[in-house]
This record gives structure tokens, sequence and C-alpha cells, in this order.
């Protein structure tokens, strides 16, 4: 169980932001409190968070919430809490644990009972924000985290903001080499082998392949790293949203002549699946017949840690 606790002023300041917040409201402030998990009491601040109503419900608000004098709690500094059902429940638990199992940077997420000044909000999902002390935890070396300005849904303008998330911990010869290496790609300049982790990336584009989760590709959800001893980009998941999307990469390993030059395809997920990037799509099939293999599936469902996890967060819910 989470506990938030709050004053009178900062609470009020909170629900008043309920009320006033939408979809395309970015400038949310923070009320002061402290949180409470087993004995232990973090001093925090936290806000109102989303781009969906369903964020701002007065019974079941979702939370934006940062630790505050260099502490963390379950070893993440920001993080969201939100009502299951945001994320469809397990199957982002399960995209995030497929993806951590090939190596690949997942946040941290899981459910909770979540207590606010005293009264239970029900069951909620903790998500982790991607910052440097999330790569600290990692035992990565802190490098530029990499995101689009969200307000390009999931297709890109002519010229999109690239932002810095943890701007503030890292050199600016970091930021300009990270966000010039993403800016090469966008403009057709590089491929995606001289871009990306190429392995990662095709592991990360096949699990969300083979869980639909198509939102996690999307131009607001994508995350990067800045690796600076590849010099490279990794992937790093983030809101996957599983479900039925405007597209699906592909249902038939025999769809691969159709997937080049896809005109339904966000013209984001064209930079990669096009005549220049054949390497990248070759890789994307290969790992396509190994992820869908009884294999690969056997050794998910006899993984008994995973699917101990899997059973105590149904339990949860």
């Amino acid at each position: 169980e989470i506990s938030i606790n709050s004053n009178f002023k900062n609470t009020n300041e909170f629900y008043n932001q309920l009320k006033i917040s939408n979809e395309i409201d970015n400038n949310k402030t923070y009320s002061k409190g402290s949180l409470l998990n087993n004995s232990e009491t973090f001093k925090i601040k936290f806000r109102p968070k989303g781009d969906r109503k369903i964020h701002y419900k007065k019974d079941k608000p979702s939370f934006a919430v940062e630790i505050l004098n260099g502490k963390s709690f379950l070893g993440m500094q920001k993080f969201s809490l939100q009502s299951p059902e945001i994320r469809n429940y397990l199957q982002e638990l399960l995209w995030l644990e497929l993806l951590n199992k090939s190596n690949i940077i997942s946040p941290t997420y899981y459910f909770t009972d979540l207590v606010f000044n005293g009264e239970s909000l029900g069951i909620y999902n903790y998500e982790e924000k991607p910052t440097t002390f999330m790569l600290e935890r990692l035992g990565l070396k802190n490098s530029s985290i990499l995101k689009f300005d969200e307000t390009y849904g999931i297709s890109l303008e002519s010229n999109p903001e690239i932002k810095v998330i943890n701007y503030s911990d890292v050199p600016l010869l970091n930021q300009n080499k990270a966000t010039s290496i993403l800016r090469n790609f966008i403009d057709g300049k590089a491929t995606v082998k001289e871009t990306f982790n190429i392995e990662k990336l095709v592991d990360f584009f096949v699990i969300s392949n083979l869980m639909k989760t198509y939102h996690g590709l999307y131009v607001k959800s994508v995350r990067f790293y800045y690796n600076p001893f590849t010099n490279l980009l990794e992937p790093i998941p983030f809101d996957g949203h599983s479900g039925s999307e405007a597209f699906i990469l592909v249902n038939e390993l025999s769809e691969y002549p159709n997937l080049l030059n896809n005109e339904y395809l966000p013209s984001w997920l064209s930079l990669f699946f096009n005549e220049k990037n054949k390497d990248f799509i070759s890789l994307y099939f290969e790992k396509l017949k190994y992820f869908s293999s009884e294999e690969y599936l056997n050794q998910i469902f006899n993984d008994e840690e995973l699917m101990s996890k899997m059973e105590n967060a149904k339990k949860i819910i």
C-alpha cells in the first residue's frame, strides 16, 4: 500500500487543477506532500497528469510524483500513479517484462493500493518515468534520454522538436550529439543501422508487434537512450497501451513486400520500413520467426519468476 498525504492548501490546489485540466493543458503546478510505504516516509511533490479525460476523474485521478531530497522509492525518483485500465492492466506489465528479458532498458511498472489523505482510491499502477536516476539504478552511464514533443501524436511534422528529458543532468555536448544523431535519421541523412542499436531496436519492434502494443511505437510514446560508448540510440519502452490501433506492422511473414513503403504506416514508422533499410527489415522478419515460435513461447510460459510476478499482479487487481 502507498499513502500520499498533504495539507489542505496543497490538496485543494491538486483538485482545483483536476477541474480545469484538459488533454492539451501541460501547465500544471506541483503540490507538496509526503508518501508513506511500509513505515518509510518520503517528501514528495505531486500534480495531476495525463493527456486523456480518464486521468482527471475526481474519484480516480492520475498523479505525477517526484521524490525529493535525492531519495528514491523502489528505485524510482519520478513516476506516475494511475488507474490500471489506462495501461490495459497486465498487458503493459508483460510487454515491459518481455522487453526487459531482451536486455532493453525498461522502467519499473507494477500495482499497488493507493490511499490519498486517508481515503482509499483502490488499485493503481505505478510507472517509472525515464530519468538519470533510472540510468544509475540500471548501472548505465549518465547520458541523454530523448523524446519528441508529444503534440506530434502519431506522425512527424517536417521539423519535430526533440527534447532531452534529463537535460539538467547531462553536459550540453552530450545533448547536442544525441539530438543530432536522431535529427540526421529523421532528415534521411542516416540509416537505421547508423542511428540505433539495431538488435535492441528490432527486439523492441517485434515484441511490440507480438503484444499489439503499437501505441508504444508512436512518436508521442517513443523514448531513446544515447549510449556514449557505441554512439547509438537505444529504445526505452513507454506507454505501450496494448490494443487495436490504426496500423499493424505485419500479420503474416508473407507480407514482407507490402511492408516496404506502406502508405498506411505513420510517417515516423515509414522512416524504418523502406528500401534504404533492408538490413533492418530482414533482421525484423528473422526475429519475428523466433519471437512467434513455440520455442520462445514455451520459454516464457516456463519462466517461473515471470509467471509468479504476473499471477501476483493478477491477484492484486
